[in-house]
């Protein structure tokens, strides 16, 4: 879960530099990390739940 949120924080730095939009696309890579996280947090703790 840490490289989903570390991911997406990696793929918005690489694309703000890209497109020299600084914090935009590092938000919205954090942003999207971490609902990534959380929905795989959710299917491995379905089955105690």
């Amino acid at each position: 879960m840490a490289l989903l949120v570390g991911g997406g924080l990696g793929i918005g730095l690489l694309v703000d530099d890209w497109l020299g939009s600084s914090p935009i696309a590092t938000f919205c890579g954090l942003g999207l990390g971490v609902v990534f996280a959380g929905l795989a947090l959710w299917d491995r703790s379905r089955r105690y739940l």
